[in-house]
């Protein structure tokens, strides 16, 4: 029988397979490097009375990335898949095209919110192609950021 450690760690692995690293990391607002971290099993900082266990999955982190994802909460902790976990191409170019934007993000230090990532790369999908440019890339972004960002603005005064 698992642990809730151990379950976390194998959706964490799910994810990060189907998705990439640096979404997953985007949509659990941590960064992609302690993700890498908690798959290595790197151990984290000595407690108090010297011992040291590896980095995990917290439940913070837990609930950040279902729903930075919109799944069911407690999805990390339960024994189910996540729907279309599958090597399909339009999720393949759907991966490439969300770790183009996020590696745009993070090159900019723009701090996307979890669900408007989700939303912001599938309106980016028809402008983004695997030949685009970096530059190309930041264009894109540069053109679908501020109607993200005004959509929130109005969402969260209405």
């Amino acid at each position: 029988m698992q642990t809730a450690e151990e379950r976390r760690k194998a959706k964490l692995e799910e994810l990060c397979g189907t998705y990439g690293v640096d979404v997953v990391a985007r949509c659990g607002n941590a960064s992609a490097e302690y993700i890498k971290q908690i798959l290595a099993g790197t151990l984290g900082p000595r407690r108090q009375d010297g011992s040291r266990v590896p980095r995990h999955v917290g439940t913070e982190m837990a609930r950040a990335i279902e729903a930075g994802f919109g799944l069911e909460r407690g999805w990390m902790d339960n024994d189910t898949v996540a729907d279309g976990a599958s090597g399909s191409p339009a999720l393949a170019r759907w991966r490439r095209v969300a770790a183009r934007i996020a590696a745009h993000c993070e090159e900019t230090g723009v701090t996307v919110p979890p669900a408007a990532f989700l939303v912001l790369v599938d309106a980016a999908l028809d402008l983004i192609s695997d030949d685009s440019t970096d530059a190309e890339v930041a264009a894109v972004f540069r053109r679908l950021w501020p109607l993200f960002r005004q959509g929130q603005r109005a969402t969260s005064a209405g």
